[in-house]
């Protein structure tokens, strides 16, 4: 486990004093005293109110009666040292940070409502010293990623801390299978602990922490206090130094916390996360036309937390406001310009029918129906041949130069890298991406597509049901880029979206049901042998001579109509193609966490 055993072996327990002390150093100092014979490390809370919140937040005014000193800081510390414990600091912000390196602090913790502050998780790595990742109310990836940046910039040890605060947390969302989870996930490169937060004066507040130790938590953390009777701050979860004491004792009532052991945050704790998420805010007025700059917005708690908030600096940077955002509200994706390019993946080396994105369907190649298809979609801003590093590639560039499209090189067998390299290139916030074998798409919705994939703030937009070969993804660039680093090299083939479908719980997908007129997965509309090169061709034989423009119901017309099925139902050695291709539009395994929008409920798109 490298280097991570050199530090956390010598943890079993931590102490959290949280605010338990109600900003009275003399108190923080003796709740040192009464816990050190029975836990090997304590954990204070390094906070300014402007680091946690917004003014107009409800406990704003609290927040500043808790934070403490620098001078509150070194004492506590020293305390915990006379007494031999380790001290780790939970930081919030900039201004706690900067109070908390001015001491002889051991270790930090970054809360989960950090985890998307990547530039305060990267000041923290940089202090080189051994970290704990909340791993409560947040979703694999920012673990992921808050492991990452970390990585980045320190070698000090690293560990994981699973748990989450309801004031109190009720038994059943303990989920100590969740937890059985991440050791199995993460156990081979960090220590995993557990954080307690059940009410501190049930005798499950004893024994939780020990069943959380026969799953396999490396070390447990505690919240304490010396007198529950007061009900101070963060009284719901704590022990007193008795019960502290005898904590470990409790194992008989493991069975009976032992909750889901699925990734998937409970509602619980959703709402925990909705309650503590910081997200963007702005740190002045901003009106429509302003080009947002770093100093425009910071990651605060706002006084309300919408799902379509933006939870990464990063992902703002840049961008254009549409309409007044007020000083110190939240930025909605709905407030800002986004960019959208669509990304065709380019490449004729196919062994059932070469050069199929080059085949002519009456005189033009299929990919010029669909560049003719894509310019009609009025929220494309560009597209971007994505074109696969093969002998086959001076005939894309040459397509490319004569049509004035822009375009990339890159891996053969590196489809999603290529993709990512296409909308990076382009400047894109959203990416529309299909197939170059598909000359009949159903492009007259994309426009819509993308309205949801903005106004629901998703990772990946689908029109479901559609004729295989029709459909049409709109994926954020952000969630492309996690694929890529995350994924296997399976991910990484023409199957693009397959990282994101294969984890729902942390990418939010939304599949928006067509009208019933082409909602017909049974109809092979790709061309991916020459059978269905011969239906496409019949069908635009029979569309050019009557239809300008058209759409897909009209295409789908034809083929019912003039009876064009029998083409392409078996292939020339007459075995039978997939008809319905679930992993394009269907996401089978995402079904149950898909939000679902019925075509019904959309506005109209515009013609």
């Amino acid at each position: 486990m490298s280097n991570n055993g050199e530090f956390f072996c010598e943890i079993d327990v931590i102490a959290e004093l949280a605010n338990a002390h109600g900003g009275d150093r003399s108190k923080a100092v003796e709740m040192i005293h009464c816990i050190s014979e029975s836990a090997d490390a304590a954990k204070i809370q390094v906070f300014t109110a402007d680091d946690l919140a917004v003014e107009a937040h409800e406990n704003y005014e609290l927040y500043q009666e808790l934070a403490l000193s620098t001078d509150d800081l070194r004492a506590i510390i020293d305390a915990a040292h006379e007494d031999a414990l380790y001290v780790f600091a939970d930081v919030f912000g900039d201004e706690g940070l900067q109070r908390i390196i001015e001491t002889d602090i051991d270790g930090f913790k970054i809360h989960s409502s950090d985890l998307t502050n990547h530039r305060l998780i990267e000041k923290v790595g940089r202090e080189d010293k051994p970290t704990l990742v909340s791993a409560g109310g947040v979703t694999p990836m920012e673990i992921n990623e808050a492991l990452s940046r970390l990585e980045r910039v320190t070698d000090a040890p690293l560990g994981l801390v699973y748990g989450f605060q309801n004031y109190p947390t009720k038994l059943e969302d303990a989920h100590l299978n969740r937890l059985r989870n991440l050791i199995h996930k993460y156990a081979s490169e960090y220590w995993v602990g557990y954080a307690s937060h059940v009410d501190g004066g049930t005798d499950d507040a004893k024994s939780l922490p020990a069943w959380a130790v026969a799953v396999g938590a490396d070390f447990v953390e505690v919240h304490t206090t010396l007198d529950r009777s007061q009900e101070g701050p963060d009284y719901y979860s704590s022990l007193e130094p008795d019960a502290f004491h005898s904590m470990a004792a409790y194992v008989d009532r493991v069975k009976m916390s032992l909750g889901s052991n699925s990734l998937d945050m409970s509602e619980s704790e959703s709402n925990y996360r909705t309650n503590h998420k910081k997200c963007v805010v702005t740190t002045r007025t901003l009106s429509a036309g302003d080009s947002i700059s770093e100093d425009d917005v910071v990651l605060k708690r706002p006084a309300e937390n919408p799902k379509t908030t933006f939870r990464d600096i990063d992902d703002v940077i840049g961008k254009i406001v549409k309409q007044t955002v007020e000083a110190e509200e939240p930025v909605r994706t709905t407030d800002v310009e986004f960019r959208v390019t669509a990304t065709l993946a380019c490449r004729s080396e196919s062994t059932r029918l070469y050069g199929k994105p080059l085949q002519l369907v009456g005189e033009e190649p299929i990919l010029s129906h669909q560049i003719s298809q894509l310019r009609k979609v009025n929220a494309i801003d560009e597209i971007v041949l994505a074109i696969s590093d093969t002998p086959s590639k001076a005939a894309f560039i040459k397509f490319a130069d004569k049509n004035n499209l822009s375009y990339i090189v890159g891996d053969e067998n590196d489809v999603l890298g290529r993709i990512v390299e296409a909308g990076r290139t382009s400047g894109a916030d959203l990416v529309v991406r299909t197939t170059t074998e598909n000359p009949f798409l159903f492009y007259e919705a994309i426009d819509r597509v993308v309205e949801h994939a903005i106004a629901e703030n998703a990772d990946l937009a689908v029109t479901r049901d559609l004729p295989l070969g029709s459909f049409a993804e709109v994926i954020s660039l952000r969630a492309l880029h996690r694929a890529h680093e995350f994924g296997e090299d399976r991910h990484r083939s023409e199957l693009v979206t397959s990282f994101i479908t294969e984890h729902p719980e942390s990418f939010d997908i939304v599949g928006i049901e067509p009208p019933e007129t082409v909602r017909r997965p049974d109809v092979r509309l790709t061309v991916d042998n020459p059978c269905d090169l011969m239906l496409v061709r019949e069908l635009w034989e029979r569309v050019s001579e009557h239809d300008d423009p058209y759409d897909l119901e009209t295409i789908l017309q034809y083929y019912d109509n003039e009876n064009l099925s029998t083409i392409n139902e078996e292939k020339p050695d007459g075995t039978t193609p997939a008809v319905v291709g679930q992993s394009w539009h269907i996401y089978a395994e995402s079904d149950e966490r898909m939000t679902c929008i019925d075509w019904g409920d959309s506005k109209p798109f515009s013609q």
